[in-house]
């Protein structure tokens, strides 16, 4: 089998396979994609799982290939367009990168496993690929013109989550999860934490400190224009 790399572009890898800063024992690899990416089928196979998994994974889909390996793709958002039993093609569009289960960010965790089930390094397997991805549609989560910094927000704006964000309350102590596509009003009330740029947000009638960015993906875009 010809196994491609699960997306189109290039996106690095925050944690390799094997053991890692991280884990004793990392069993694939995470690529940094943002939220929204089109996940593709690593190569043609049945689909054997989709949906949500307890143990971390979130949002998921494995896909039984015709050699015996398994592919594995976790932490997807819920907008799944496959479905177990299905025959899926090589490059054709399974899910979208997402931040479900067990994940600090937006990311993809993608394995390779063998007929006995043991994770093998998909650096191993994978090959180059120029075929586009098949059954993609528009990307729905980003907007073409984003924020680059809260200078660019005015006061009792309103702006929406492109990521799933923490609202911080107000020491920082703890947080809550604002969902992708959350509106907020920013009240032009600024904070530096910890390096980063918080914006004062809130959903009525609570305040909540949330980061313009996290030095890799965009967390707020301005919503009227």
């Amino acid at each position: 089998m010809n196994y491609r790399q699960p997306f189109e572009g290039d996106y690095g890898i925050s944690q390799g396979f094997g053991k890692t800063e991280w884990s004793a024992n990392h069993t694939g690899l995470d690529y940094l994609t943002p939220a929204g990416t089109p996940v593709l089928a690593s190569e043609q196979g049945t689909v054997i799982y989709a949906g949500w998994r307890d143990g971390g994974y979130g949002y998921c889909v494995f896909i039984q290939h015709p050699d015996g390996y398994i592919t594995i793709y976790e932490h997807l958002l819920k907008d799944i367009p496959v479905k177990v039993g299905e025959q899926v093609r090589r490059s054709q569009v399974i899910g979208y990168s997402g931040s479900t289960g067990n994940s600090t960010g937006p990311h993809l965790h993608f394995e390779i496993r063998d007929a006995s089930g043991k994770a093998v390094n998909p650096l191993t397997m994978l090959h180059s690929s120029i075929e586009p991805p098949t059954g993609a549609k528009p990307d729905q989560f980003g907007k073409p013109e984003q924020l680059k910094g809260a200078d660019q927000l005015g006061a009792n704006v309103e702006v929406i989550c492109t990521l799933g964000a923490k609202g911080w309350y107000d020491d920082f102590s703890k947080y809550d999860i604002f969902p992708q596509g959350t509106d907020l009003t920013y009240t032009g009330k600024t904070k530096e934490h910890n390096g980063y740029t918080y914006c004062e947000c809130y959903p009525q009638p609570k305040m909540f400190w949330v980061a313009v960015n996290d030095h890799i993906d965009q967390i707020l875009d301005n919503r009227s224009e």
